[in-house]
Order: structure tokens, then C-alpha cells, then sequence
């Protein structure tokens, strides 16, 4: 993957480089370099581990409780609705967050680099003031992006209590059934 990433990028079109200053396109490179190596391998255990969790809760449900498959209809409709109106506004927020974070390194090595001219000049307060609207620009970046995905975690935890509520009720009332009270247990 690290070949055809960076193949992909050495043979874009000039019109890209042109478009895209190289701090951008290197910071972009090195935040999913990061991803790829660091974060890709926990997130694919984590969804392997989930997908199979899904699959025994569903033969659980089906064999113990199947009127939790309307929950669950109801619970994959919202999610549905959540992933619509909640992904969209992450992915730009992060797009936003790459795109206000080079400046910052831009303008502390230039900072860094003209020290001798700016205190001949006395001219601090002109590259503090671009400084300080870069990180504002990125703090904000970087706070839309987590309240979007604030707004979706709290939605699919809200659906988690909502299923465990459910499964608790489907047992009370199945217990007056006569539903094998060792198989409710497990359901829970």
C-alpha cells in the first residue's frame, strides 16, 4: 500500500502540485502514512471483533428473543439516518483539519528562520498575528470535527440503551410466558 500511495502522488498531474502547496500534500502523505501503519491494524481487530459479536448476538436473538429483530430494524434505520446526516460534516471537518494544519508549521519555521530580520525590523507582532490566526483556524478545525463525532457516538450510544432496554423488557415479559428462564439470562 505505502508503493501505491506514494506511486499515486509522484504520478499526479502537475495541475495538482500546482494547485496544492507542498506542505499540504506532505503533511496530507504523512497523516495517512500514520493511519495506515498505526491506526489501520486496531481498527480492522476491532471490526472483525465486532462483525462476529453481531453475528452470535443475531443467532442469540433469533433462537431466544426474535422480536428484537423490530429493534433492530428500527436500530439499523437510525443508524442509516445517523451515518447520513453525521459522516459527511466529519469528513469535512477533517479535510479542514489537514487543510489549516500546514500553515501553523509554515509559519513557525518561517518565524523561525527570518529571527534575525524580524528583530532588526522589530516586525513580532506581524508573524505572531498570522501564527495565532493559523491555530485558531486549526483549533476550530479540529473542534468541529470532534463535535461531529460526538453528535454520532452519542446517537449509536443512545441506540445501545435502547436495545439493552429492550432485551431487558422482551425478558420480563417472556418470563410470564413460560419462556425457559436460562435461555432469558443469556439473552441478556
Amino acid at each position: 500500500m505505502h508503493n501505491q500511495m506514494a506511486e499515486k502522488v509522484i504520478r499526479s498531474p502537475i495541475l495538482f502540485f500546482d494547485s496544492n502547496p507542498s506542505g499540504r500534500i506532505s503533511t496530507r502523505f504523512t497523516k495517512d502514512l500514520t493511519i495506515m501503519d498505526l491506526m489501520f491494524p486496531g481498527i480492522c481487530v476491532f471490526v472483525t471483533n465486532s462483525a462476529l459479536r453481531i453475528i452470535s448476538v443475531a443467532i442469540v436473538v433469533a433462537t431466544i428473543q426474535p422480536y428484537l429483530f423490530i429493534v433492530g430494524a428500527i436500530a439499523s434505520y437510525f443508524i442509516r439516518w445517523c451515518y447520513k446526516n453525521g459522516v459527511g460534516p466529519m469528513i469535512e471537518a477533517q479535510r479542514f483539519d489537514m487543510q489549516f494544519y500546514g500553515p501553523i508549521n509554515s509559519v513557525l519555521s518561517t518565524t523561525v528562520n527570518g529571527l534575525v530580520t524580524m528583530r532588526s525590523y522589530r516586525q513580532f507582532d506581524h508573524f505572531t498575528d498570522q501564527y495565532m490566526a493559523a491555530l485558531e483556524k486549526s483549533g476550530n478545525s479540529t473542534f468541529c470535527f470532534n463535535l461531529a463525532n460526538r453528535w454520532v457516538g452519542v446517537r449509536l450510544d443512545s441506540l445501545i440503551v435502547l436495545f439493552g432496554a429492550s432485551t431487558c423488557a422482551f425478558a420480563v415479559f417472556l418470563k410470564s410466558q413460560g419462556a425457559d428462564k436460562n435461555m432469558l439470562i443469556i439473552s441478556i
